[in-house]
């Protein structure tokens, strides 16, 4: 082709646009994939960690149990012993029980048989970060998949509207060819041809100019669909900078109640020791203590999930690179 109005050229472009397009619906997808098991290993921790915690706490409070059984007590202090004992050992069933679940969550999450045995290690620490909200905006604005995949259907309306003006240019071919009169190869005498066609788009109907009008409004739309979709970004990001900061601060209380009541619990085992309490304060107090550790933990894993949730929403991770 001589000349094409532009038809080849704007293709090309089209098809190295369509292949940005499904290079960024990868990441999209890798992100959500990341976020997915990242949320998945830190619940998989945290119900580990409450199966040791209340298999610890049932051990220690039978170990009082048999300790105090060696002395005469009276029927009343054996049965609020014996529903002490019976409560550690629900807590203890129930987290295992949420220990499974999370486990079958995780690996079909991972993508392996529902059968695997897997052993996860790994530390739930909070690493405390002050985070800006205008530069984490401004970091989703400039990383999110979505935006860049509007801004590449932006462009792919445009190519759209250039070859549908295209189609209003006329075509111009140059074809040429020639052959060997004789029958023995080599031979002097030849004929040549050449031909030139052209193709002029006279009436079409008007079809032309609608598919460049329903283009147009394809284009208008995309900016719409732009603005519509920075405003739900802009409402995802308050919501996880919300939440962010929430367990931020609901894991400082926490830490602070274990402490006390950590604190509290060893106070009364030397007492205890001493005979200078009952037993049922002293399994109060470890349950008071238990209850504390459990909440720090819960506390935590949602702090590190919505820091997950948070890098999700940008697109990047918190760590500046």
């Amino acid at each position: 082709y001589l000349y094409s109005g532009g038809r080849f050229l704007n293709t090309r472009k089209l098809a190295k646009i369509n292949l940005k397009r499904a290079e960024i619906q990868y990441e999209q997808t890798r992100n959500e994939i990341i976020f997915k098991t990242r949320k998945a290993f830190y619940n998989f921790l945290c119900a580990q960690e409450k199966v040791y915690l209340y298999r610890d706490g049932l051990n220690y409070a039978e170990q009082v149990y048999r300790e105090r059984a060696k002395q005469r007590f009276s029927l009343e202090e054996e049965r609020k012993l014996s529903s002490f004992i019976n409560q550690f050992k629900s807590q203890l069933n129930i987290s295992q029980y949420e220990h499974k679940k999370v486990k079958l969550e995780t690996l079909n999450v991972m993508g392996l048989e529902l059968n695997t045995e897997i052993q996860l290690k790994g530390e739930l620490k909070i690493l405390l970060q002050d985070v800006n909200f205008e530069k984490c905006l401004a970091w989703a604005y400039q990383y999110r998949p979505e935006l860049k995949q509007i801004q590449v259907e932006e462009e792919i309306d445009l190519l759209a509207i250039n070859l549908s003006l295209a189609e209003r240019y006329p075509t111009i071919a140059l074809g040429a060819n020639y052959l060997f009169a004789g029958q023995i190869f080599p031979k002097p005498e030849k004929n040549w041809s050449t031909s030139i066609g052209v193709s002029l788009p006279l009436f079409d109907g008007w079809a032309g100019w609608s598919r460049v009008r329903q283009r147009q409004i394809q284009a208008e739309q995309s900016k719409l669909k732009r603005a519509e979709l920075e405003d739900r970004i802009n409402l995802e990001l308050r919501q996880a900078y919300d939440e962010y900061y929430f367990w931020q601060k609901e894991s400082g209380y926490w830490l602070d109640e274990q402490k006390s009541q950590e604190k509290f619990f060893e106070t009364l085992k030397m007492k205890w020791s001493a005979g200078e309490i009952k037993t049922e304060q002293l399994l109060d107090a470890e349950r008071d203590s238990l209850s504390a550790k459990v909440h720090y933990l819960d506390a935590i894993t949602n702090y590190l999930i919505a820091q997950a949730k948070l890098e999700k929403v940008m697109g990047k991770s918190l760590v500046e690179k």
